[in-house]
């Protein structure tokens, strides 16, 4: 019985990391404006949402497309406000600021656990 709660909280620890890690490798290539390093924690489609437009993209589209909100938006700041999971479990998400210049805007991050990796599913930028 011991050594059942013994790797339950390992698998639960590795999880918890997991989750944090991939939203702090989020925000750290959101900042240095790396978006090729963002999208390899893209599902192979996910949920893109910016200013009121929304669609399905494939993981290289929904990268172009953020591409050319960021060119138009150039970021100074990214940060992580909150996150958190859900209650079942399998999913986690941060909500974020992306600030450029004097605008700045809300971003909620989904992700959910694909083969124990947690990958962006849905990505979604309101203006503040």
């Amino acid at each position: 019985m011991k050594n059942l709660l013994l790797i339950f909280i390992i698998f639960f620890t590795q999880l918890v990391f997991s989750q944090t890690e991939t939203v702090k490798e989020i925000k750290t290539n959101f900042k240095t404006n790396n978006l090729k390093e963002v999208s390899k924690y893209f599902n192979n489609s996910l949920k893109v949402r910016l200013l009121n437009e929304d669609g399905m993209y494939s993981r290289n589209q929904a990268e172009s497309v953020l591409s050319n909100f960021m060119k138009k938006y150039p970021i100074s700041d990214f940060q992580i406000i909150h996150q958190g999971e859900s209650k079942e479990g399998g999913l986690h998400y941060a909500v974020c600021k992306y600030i450029s210049g004097s605008q700045s805007f809300r971003v909620y991050i989904l992700l959910k656990q694909n083969n124990g990796t947690y990958l962006v599913d849905t990505i979604d930028f309101s203006l503040e």
